[in-house]
């Protein structure tokens, strides 16, 4: 079962999928498609592979057709299972289901994890390999500097972030 912390994480993205977007577009500098919608799909991938697969959240980038699908994963601590092997499945059947191009967004607060989950994920020889963008608190800090430079305001929630939350004795903003 998920965490509160875990959920918060997800939850953010369901209120406002445009935020996938605009992470990696402002913290990896990733030049996009171009879009009209961000809308939050069904994150249940199965139908496209033999076992069920079932991703934190989808976020379905639209110009009138999908144009990136980016898959988000909250992270708390070091996954129980290999999640190495499960990601890559998350991103094919995504891409297979909307027919465009996948990405995997980790979300973690831990710097640690974060630089762990970095690696980039070897599937074979060759170029089969997938690097996944990895949203811990230093991504956070810069993600927050372009965005506040262009909008000219502080962001409460990458304040608690970046400082773990500590005046509540918690990694995490409360939902309020």
């Amino acid at each position: 079962m998920p965490s509160l912390s875990h959920e918060a994480i997800v939850e953010l993205f369901r209120n406002r999928p445009v935020l996938a977007a605009e992470i990696l577009r402002e913290a990896f500098d990733v030049a996009l498609p171009s879009f009209t919608e961000a809308r939050i799909e069904s994150a249940e991938l199965g139908d496209v592979m033999p076992r069920e697969l079932r991703a934190d959240l989808l976020v379905l980038l639209l110009d009138g057709k999908p144009v990136l699908a980016i898959i988000v994963e909250a992270q708390l601590h070091p996954p129980k299972q290999d999640k190495s092997f499960a990601w890559p499945a998350y991103l094919v059947g995504a891409r297979a289901r909307y027919k465009c191009p996948a990405c995997l967004l980790l979300v973690t607060p831990d710097p640690a994890l974060a630089t762990r989950l970095a690696e980039p994920i070897v599937l074979g020889p060759g170029q089969a390999v997938i690097t996944p963008f990895v949203l811990g608190p230093a991504g956070v800090r810069s993600w927050r500097t372009s965005r506040r430079r262009r909008e000219g305001r502080n962001s409460r929630f990458c304040r608690r972030w970046r400082t773990g939350g500590r005046r509540r004795r918690s990694r995490w903003p409360s939902l309020q």
